[in-house]
Parts: C-alpha cells; sequence; structure tokens
C-alpha cells in the first residue's frame, strides 16, 4: 500500500476526537469536543457529549473518551458508562474497574462495527481527586502479541514524562492530542490562570474557556476533532459546573446540555429531569416565568413524588445497544 494511502487508513482508524485535562491541587478540568465523525471522516454530528461525571465515596472523577462516539443507534457511551454504574455504589476505583470489564464485554462488536480490521482504540481519560489526592488514570485496551485485546485496564499516570510534575498537570487524548501539544504558549497560560483562580481573583469558568480556545484551534487543522466543546471542573470540595461552546462562543447557560452524572450510585440526571418535567411544556421548553412562579409556589404532594422517584431506573445496565 502506498504510503499516503497507509497514512490515511491510519488517520481514520485512530480515536476521534479531542480531550484535554487540566489538574490543580483543589481542582480538576476536563474538555471535550463534540464532534461525531465516520471510519471515513464522515462528519456525522457536533452535538455529542463525550463526558461523564462520577461522585463516590472515597473520590470524584471525570471521565471522557476517545474512540466509539456512538453506536448504530445513536446511544452515546456517556449516557452508557452511567446506566453500568447505576444503583452500585461502588468507591472510584472499584467503579472504573467496573467500567473497564464493561467495555472489555460490550465495546468489541460496536468498534469492529467502524473498521473492518477491528483496529479501532477507545480509550477513556480520567481526572479524579482519590481521597483527597489529585490524580490521573485511563482505562484502555491491553493487546496480546496477536493483536488481540485481553482486557480493558487501568493505567495511572504518576508522572509527566515532559515536566516530572506528579501527577501530570496536563492530559491528553485523541485524534488531536498530538496538536494540541505542539501549540505554543498555552499551557503556561492556563497554569498562571488556574493560579488566580486559587486564590479566588477568578472563576474557574476562566480555565474552561481557555481550554476551549485550545480545542477551536486544534478543530481548524485536524478533521475528526470539532470546534463545538463542553469543558466541565469539579473542585476537590465537590462544587464544580460545566459550559458549553459553540466554535469560540460560550452558549446561554439555558443551553447547556447536561452531563450525565452518577454520585453514591444514584442517577443524578435521571431526578434531575423528573423535577425538572414539571416546569416544561408539551414542546419540552420551559415554561413561561409567570407559569413556573406559580407551580414553584404550589405545594408538593410528597407521596406522589415519591411514587414517580420510585419509578425510574435505579438498576444497572451493562448492555451496550
Amino acid at each position: 500500500m502506498p504510503a499516503r494511502r497507509r497514512r490515511a487508513r491510519k488517520q481514520r482508524e485512530a480515536s476521534m476526537t479531542l480531550l484535554i485535562s487540566f489538574i490543580t491541587p483543589d481542582r480538576i478540568w476536563l474538555c471535550a469536543d463534540r464532534r461525531l465523525t465516520s471510519s471515513r471522516g464522515m462528519i456525522l454530528s457536533d452535538d455529542a457529549v463525550k463526558l461523564f461525571c462520577l461522585e463516590t465515596m472515597d473520590g470524584i472523577a471525570l471521565l471522557g473518551y476517545a474512540g466509539l462516539g456512538a453506536t448504530a443507534n445513536g446511544t452515546q457511551p456517556s449516557e452508557w458508562m452511567s446506566n453500568v454504574l447505576r444503583g452500585r455504589g461502588f468507591n472510584l476505583y472499584p467503579s472504573l474497574q467496573c467500567l473497564a470489564n464493561a467495555m472489555y464485554q460490550q465495546l468489541p462488536p460496536h468498534l469492529a462495527a467502524l473498521s473492518p480490521n477491528n483496529d479501532n482504540g477507545h480509550v477513556v481519560l480520567t481526572p479524579a481527586f482519590l481521597n483527597g489526592a489529585p490524580k490521573i488514570f485511563a482505562i484502555e485496551r491491553a493487546i496480546a502479541a496477536d493483536r488481540s485485546v485481553t482486557s480493558y485496564q487501568i493505567i495511572e499516570a504518576a508522572r509527566s514524562v515532559i515536566s516530572g510534575d506528579i501527577p501530570p498537570t496536563f492530559g491528553f487524548a485523541g485524534s488531536g492530542a498530538g496538536v494540541a501539544t505542539r501549540l505554543n504558549g498555552w499551557k503556561r497560560s492556563v497554569q498562571k490562570l488556574a493560579e488566580r483562580v486559587q486564590k479566588g481573583l477568578l472563576s474557574p469558568e476562566v480555565v474552561a474557556d481557555a481550554l476551549a480556545a485550545v480545542n477551536f484551534k486544534v478543530s481548524k487543522s485536524v478533521n475528526s476533532v470539532g470546534p463545538n466543546c463542553i469543558v466541565v471542573w469539579r473542585e476537590k470540595s465537590r462544587g464544580g459546573a460545566h459550559a458549553s461552546y459553540r466554535g469560540e462562543l460560550k452558549e446561554h447557560s439555558n443551553n447547556y446540555p447536561s452531563i450525565p452524572t452518577i454520585a453514591a450510585g444514584r442517577d443524578v440526571n435521571a431526578i434531575g429531569r423528573h423535577f425538572m418535567s414539571r416546569f416544561l411544556g408539551p414542546d419540552g421548553n420551559l415554561l413561561p416565568n409567570s407559569v413556573i412562579e406559580k407551580l414553584m409556589a404550589s405545594p408538593i404532594d410528597v407521596e406522589e413524588e415519591n411514587a414517580k422517584l420510585a419509578k425510574l431506573p435505579s438498576d444497572p445496565d451493562e448492555t451496550l445497544k
């Protein structure tokens, strides 16, 4: 095969996305682009949510993935990871191990559909706080000598091979990672912003803005990285938020997509959707403020609400459809 064709094929089969993690002693950030592409590089969507948030008794983790963006049925792995851990209430590391086992069982047929040679990889980048200490993990394939996938394993990045930071301040994954690491100057700028955030002089959102700007720059030269992205951040004290960007512009907070979240085994998004449903009209949009104010002032039937909450899915579901 000519060298040009080999290079093109390798690019199509790379883990398509851009993930950037950033860690400080008291906060973690994770940025993920929103593009879905086919194995041939065709743009399918720029509205994916490739992030998942996990809170356990002993830690907090932000999980972003590069590889399978959605199944043929449209299921996004972020939704699936939430289903896998729903109802389990594991601590942080056992939760990651549970996901790794489920990835080994469920991902292969979906990855094979992307490439006849089953060469597509899938990696989960995970900045975290474990018992208060900042960490960065990756869940990725363990490959035997015959190229068969023997498991998905959890790897902890203990030290940056470039800066020597423990743990690495920045983490990268996906097809845009190489371009992002080669861009000049932005890492030090982000670190300076974070120093001012730590002193209470700036909001953590300014770091999110800076990471989103890097994503946008990378998208101009890597087709499999979209200009839109989401940045989520969490504090060691368990506060945090997220922001959504359309190119260089931050969206209005009312338009932010929800991030699948499991906290102590509970599906936070499902609970949130339930309580928000009373403020939505038939078209799914928020009711007028005057109507919402009346609803908020009206009493809630506690027994009825508890009965509805009891009907929400609460058991784990590892099937990736």
